[in-house]
């Protein structure tokens, strides 16, 4: 009998390591590949707290850390061959496929970082066209109200974007100020890159460790990828709480952003939570640059009200 997982069934290269002695998996045999991926991928579903460095996620191979981690699963699932050892070693043979693709078939519902991510993302597409839908429309607005016709500001669309970009139309107040065309065109550039980076999921989504505590994505301007922690995940594990599929989205499109503007990463100006006090005191030159702000002005404008706010804040499990 074969292996069964989803994940590993057909894969040639796994089939033979299930079979044949000579056909196993090690930092000196059979390193490199799409099978070396999926192996990757389990280690990092089955145990959220594994990690691989991002340069052999990337690249597939079978390098030190992916060498460390199955040697530690191996550890925690006491896989020995007793006829010749006395400890585990970090090598795929047939025990260690045999008992990974058992794992993942028992697991098969529990989809954690990248894998997730990428289920998470046609909800995050919506989102996107939800905002773009509403810019239109504030456009259309902005061209009855110079015709000089009356119109109420008091919508979501008005109200998100004063809220979450400080921008009105003819107005300076405290941090918000008049509305103009380029701030819209900016806007609108920044939301359909993001609608590009989602459409390209395939080649931008990477399984990789946070890149700091309590981090589940982060998204790169330089490498043009967004790299998914374990910690991105829908259930609860000794390292983290689970993260909503609301908070989740909103984590999509904040990430996207990173790799569309590459001012959104300057922490000091730009890079403020929707729930940080900074938020709602930040300059709308700033907030145009802010990732928070995009996620957050379109589920505003998707539910037709702010709060309350999703991402890693107290709504987080949403």
């Amino acid at each position: 009998m074969g292996l069964r997982s989803e994940l590993f069934k057909g894969d040639p290269k796994l089939e033979a390591c299930l079979v044949d002695n000579t056909a196993h998996i090690s930092t000196k045999k059979n390193f490199v590949g799409a099978h070396v991926e999926k192996i990757h991928t389990a280690l990092i579903r089955i145990d959220p707290t594994l990690r691989i460095e991002p340069s052999e996620l990337a690249a597939k191979t079978y390098g030190p850390s992916t060498a460390a981690a199955v040697l530690a699963y191996k550890r925690s699932k006491s896989i020995i061959n007793f006829s010749y050892q006395t400890a585990a070693d970090d090598i795929v043979g047939r025990m260690t496929i045999d008992r990974l693709d058992r794992d993942m078939a028992d697991s098969q519902s529990r989809l954690v970082a990248k894998d997730l991510a990428t289920v998470d993302k046609p909800t995050a597409e919506g989102l996107v066209r939800n905002a773009l839908n509403a810019l239109r429309e504030i456009e259309k607005d902005i061209s009855i109200l110079e015709s000089g016709a009356s119109l109420s500001l008091g919508t979501p669309r008005w109200n998100a974007l004063q809220t979450h970009f400080h921008l009105n139309f003819q107005v300076t107040i405290g941090t918000t100020r008049a509305l103009t065309k380029a701030d819209l065109a900016l806007i609108r550039k920044n939301y359909q890159a993001v609608a590009n980076v989602f459409n390209n999921s395939a080649f931008v989504f990477e399984n990789g460790p946070s890149v700091k505590a309590g981090s589940p994505a982060s998204g790169s301007f330089g490498t043009q990828k967004i790299f998914f922690a374990p910690l991105y995940k829908d259930f609860d594990t000794a390292d983290g709480k689970a993260i909503g599929p609301r908070s989740r989205v909103a984590i999509l499109v904040h990430e996207a952003i990173h790799l569309t503007d590459n001012l959104s990463g300057n922490d000091a100006t730009t890079h403020i939570s929707e729930f940080d006090g900074r938020y709602d005191t930040q300059s709308a030159d700033n907030a145009l640059h802010n990732p928070s702000s995009y996620a957050t002005f379109a589920w505003h404008v998707t539910r037709g009200f702010d709060r309350p706010r999703f991402g890693l804040g107290p709504a987080r499990g949403m």
